[in-house]
């Protein structure tokens, strides 16, 4: 079965990214290295980001690096489409459904914005979250702000030397 997926690492107050947007903070602890990233990327057949996370992905590297995979971005921007990489501006539901409904999973690249939209609407079945060993203070942070509840459950838990990986799925709210 497909799944939807959002697989990020965020400091331990829960942010992505520092004010101005940098992610270096990331390779600073020791054990920085691949932990795990490469099995969960063969593992993935989509990705879905929004237009800031694509933009600055495509400023800080040389190469997409997602080149591979079927690349969503949501956007209200027109901008044209490669053979891979297709930019979305409509309903979120109907796209996660569509992408659901084909084989390969689905990976939440970000940001936060887009990770708390799909969590509103529960249509995330996991979250792959991987802890690194800072305290930033302020940032961009993984969830926005709002009165929503999602219960979880804990199915796995790994330790890549000061990094600590959580894997959790939604369980299922009478509420939804």
């Amino acid at each position: 079965m497909t799944e939807v997926i959002a697989y990020l690492a965020m400091s331990i107050d829960g942010f992505i990214a520092t004010t101005d947007n940098q992610v270096d903070w990331l390779e600073a602890a020791e054990g920085s290295g691949d932990n795990g990233y490469s099995e969960f990327y063969s593992s993935i057949g989509k990705v879905v980001m929004g237009r800031q996370t694509f933009d600055w992905i495509l400023h800080h590297t040389d190469v997409y690096p997602y080149s591979d995979k079927q690349s969503y971005i949501l956007t209200h921007e027109n901008r044209m489409d490669t053979a891979n990489i297709h930019f979305i501006n409509k309903d979120i539901k109907l796209l996660i459904n569509e992408l659901k409904s084909s084989e390969g999973n689905v990976w939440i690249v970000g940001g936060g914005q887009i990770v708390t939209m799909l969590t509103q609407l529960g249509l995330i079945d996991r979250y792959i979250l991987t802890i690194a060993p800072i305290i930033l203070g302020e940032g961009v942070p993984l969830f926005i702000d709002g009165t929503y509840r999602k219960p979880l459950e804990l199915i796995d838990s790994k330790v890549y030397k000061q990094f600590v990986q959580l894997t959790y799925v939604k369980t299922v709210n009478k509420e939804e």
